[in-house]
């Protein structure tokens, strides 16, 4: 199986990702010998902590291109942002100033420690507004655990989720274990993505979660999860 990884931060120096170009383009060479073919370079969007880094990361990603053309010329390369939000972005998202997964998804994260108030008023916000959300690593915010007929509200009413992939790994706790069997118990998953940030901590691998969705679940789940759903995203379809 070819993987697409919808949320990556391998640009570099744009965020709390890739340092330097080095690192950037080891992170690619790892994500692409794991079988990675699809690649979503996903850099934070959050101007209240990380400034005006949009020039930064056409910069990064002209270089990566440039990279991936001369190595990987099947690596398919797509430039999105990850939304931090915050209040007043709406009028960023409106002036164009965040980019949309295929044109279409906004790929949106709260941090840990944001309340179920919080989370529940910008969650209601956007879709009202009309925009397509894909929350990402939906299995991080303790807020939500407990709240699937919330998170199931908002997948009726459009949202996408997805989970990161380390929540399958052997590293992961018997609490994030457990979050996740319950997660995809109760509400439609639509992507696992990498959530890259480094080669060693937060690596750009894929195949272990593979591995962990066969063996738990079975290789139509680890299919749609980790190729089907994220390659409809980045068309800007919902694979729902």
């Amino acid at each position: 199986m070819h993987y697409t990884d919808l949320h990556t931060h391998m640009l570099f120096g744009v965020d709390d990702g890739a340092k330097t170009e080095m690192d950037m383009c080891r992170m690619v060479d790892a994500s692409y010998r794991d079988g990675t073919r699809t690649l979503c370079l996903t850099p934070h969007f959050q101007p209240t902590f990380y400034g005006d880094n949009r020039a930064a990361a056409d910069f990064a990603f002209g270089r990566l291109k440039a990279y991936a053309a001369e190595h990987y010329p099947d690596l398919s390369l797509h430039l999105a942002n990850e939304l931090g939000y915050y209040t007043g972005c709406r009028l960023a998202i409106h002036e164009g100033e965040c980019r949309f997964l295929g044109g279409a998804f906004l790929l949106m994260d709260f941090s840990p420690d944001t309340t179920l108030f919080q989370i529940r008023y910008a969650m209601d916000e956007l879709l009202s507004s009309g925009y397509r959300i894909l929350l990402a690593h939906v299995e991080r915010y303790p807020a939500l655990h407990g709240e699937e007929d919330l998170i199931l509200d908002w997948t009726r009413r459009g949202a996408l989720l997805q989970v990161n992939a380390s929540a399958f790994s052997r590293r992961a706790s018997f609490a994030m274990r457990r979050r996740i069997k319950k997660l995809l118990r109760r509400v439609p998953v639509a992507a696992v993505a990498s959530d890259a940030h480094d080669v060693l901590f937060r690596p750009p691998l894929l195949s272990e979660a593979e591995a962990f969705i066969t063996a738990h679940y079975d290789a139509d789940m680890a299919h749609f999860l980790l190729s089907y759903g994220p390659s409809k995203i980045v068309k800007g379809e919902s694979p729902m």
